[in-house]
């Protein structure tokens, strides 16, 4: 029987038949009582190792966390995770990157517009228990669609969890129904993006006004009132001659994978297809893989050249520079500025 058949599959099966390949060799070659001199060396190396990952550094020194994340990566710099909490949005702007002005409907040529997307809670859980005590005090940018839109409970739980992990966070929102969130739940957010779109003006200057009441961390507010037609946008890739920005320095989880930059995924609505993610899942950058940080730790081994090609050639993130006029972002027959009669409950606890 061949030694392959011994090992199940998975995405660690050539790492472990190599190990028992050259356990085999040692015993043969050498005997049992070398083998198990150095089966107890390579072990006490691995749990030495699994104690350095799992030891959680000081919450108060943000530089020692940053830092180990970027070591972990073993790249220049390290910046945030961004989390795709849904894919729909109450505004339905041609330049978003989420095919937000794309109905959804079952028949729709475009499959990630086909069905509605909500992030598992399961799913969260065990992107924090794969990654305890790494990148904690980096930002966990949450974003859709539009987060507010999902049912407030649903939002708060995903709050909650992030906070009950001790992971940093942010939040981008157009306003839809920021204020119909618990006050509480709302404090554990380090800084809320208040993306202002010209049609929606009003709701981020209430936004503003109701958060200055009562809201401990950072208000930002992102003006975005004009946008590039994105077909001149993908033909004017911007990582031409890999000069990302943004490569190994804001990873997004999305539906179980890790992807190695926040436009990675995108790229799958452009080429309507799974293939990205497919490559992905098998190459072990998915919260599934038991051993994710050694993956995560060893990209540059582990990432597929399918999307380093992709990345290089077809990342369409829209800019400034493509050769197009910009457009205003008009209102849509379709788009719901506000959630009518959010609840801003003064006490942050619903009636």
């Amino acid at each position: 029987m061949k030694m392959g058949r011994l090992l199940g599959q998975g995405i660690q099966r050539q790492y472990y038949y190599e190990l028992v390949r050259t356990g085999i060799k040692v015993i043969l070659n050498e005997g049992w009582r070398s083998f198990f001199r150095k089966a107890n060396k390579w072990l006490a190396s691995r749990t030495k190792a699994v104690r350095e990952i799992s030891l959680e550094p000081p919450k108060s020194d943000i530089t020692i966390l940053k830092r180990e994340m970027v070591e972990l990566l073993r790249t220049d710099s390290f910046h945030n995770f961004v989390i795709k909490t849904n894919n729909y949005c109450n505004l339905h702007c041609e330049h978003c990157t989420n095919n937000c002005d794309v109905p959804i409907s079952s028949n729709n040529e475009n499959m990630f517009r086909r069905k509605k997307y909500e992030l598992p809670i399961e799913d969260l859980i065990l992107f924090c228990e794969r990654l305890k005590g790494i990148g904690e005090s980096s930002y966990h940018h949450m974003l859709g669609g539009e987060v507010t839109m999902m049912p407030p409970r649903k939002v708060e739980e995903i709050i909650e969890l992030l906070a009950s992990y001790h992971r940093r966070m942010s939040m981008q929102t157009v306003g839809f129904n920021l204020m119909g969130l618990d006050k509480n739940s709302l404090n554990k957010i380090d800084v809320i993006n208040l993306d202002d779109h010209g049609i929606n003006h009003q709701v981020i200057e209430d936004c503003e006004q109701y958060l200055s009441k009562f809201y401990r961390g950072n208000i930002s507010t992102v003006v975005i009132t004009h946008h590039f037609e994105l077909t001149a946008a993908m033909r004017h890739p911007i990582n031409k001659g890999k000069k990302c920005r943004s490569w190994m320095r804001e990873l997004s989880f999305i539906d179980s994978i890790i992807y190695p930059c926040c436009n990675a995924p995108w790229i799958m609505l452009k080429n309507n297809d799974t293939v990205m993610r497919d490559e992905l899942y098998r190459a072990g950058w998915t919260i599934h893989n038991h051993e994710l940080i050694d993956t995560l730790a060893h990209w540059r081994e582990t990432i597929p050249q399918y999307v380093i090609d992709q990345c290089e050639s077809n990342c369409w993130r829209p800019h400034e520079d493509v050769g197009q006029g910009a457009t205003r972002i008009t209102l849509k027959k379709n788009d719901i500025i506000k959630k009518p009669e959010s609840v801003k409950s003064e006490s942050g606890i619903r009636g």
